[in-house]
């Protein structure tokens, strides 16, 4: 088994080569809601932005209860990687311009500044992976996933 280092590499590894994930927030009833998105590249503490509409329903849904999940797939390794953690919405100029693609300037013609595009920022609290081409996957092999949970400024094995 990789060690934690090597564990976060080949989560940000699945992230980057990812061009959308599944984002799932809570809806007012508790029930999940699952959307496909294009997100940006994870930071270094493996938190990771999407660009959205302000009137969207997942932003309503995240400044409800920012409880939710990120999950990508690497269809090449046979690999996931699932996020759970919380986010919230972001306004702020600065965050706008550095998370913007020129392509959604089909979305919003006056750019980052558009009234109405905003950011979710996720930031993970417990990561699962499966990487079969990489042989990560615990015994029984394939049926559970490897998971790591964040302490302070450091990811653990979770226990058992």
């Amino acid at each position: 088994m990789l060690s934690v280092e090597g564990l976060l590499s080949v989560v940000r590894a699945t992230v980057e080569q990812a061009e959308y994930g599944f984002f799932v927030t809570l809806n007012a009833s508790g029930a999940p809601d699952v959307r496909l998105m294009q997100h940006f590249p994870p930071e270094e503490d493996l938190s990771v932005c999407l660009g959205t509409s302000r009137g969207s329903r997942k932003v309503g849904e995240v400044r409800n209860d920012g409880r939710s999940a990120l999950a990508f797939q690497d269809p090449v390794e046979t690999a996931y990687t699932a996020l759970y953690g919380l986010a919230r919405v972001r306004d702020d100029a600065s965050a706008k311009e550095r998370y913007w693609r020129e392509e959604w300037s089909a979305f919003w013609p006056a750019g980052p500044g558009a009234e109405d595009y905003v950011l979710i920022e996720f930031v993970p609290h417990r990561i699962e992976l499966m990487n079969l081409s990489r042989d990560i996957a615990p015994d029984p092999y394939g049926l559970r996933a490897v998971t790591l949970i964040r302490k302070g400024d450091r990811w653990e094995p979770a226990e058992g």
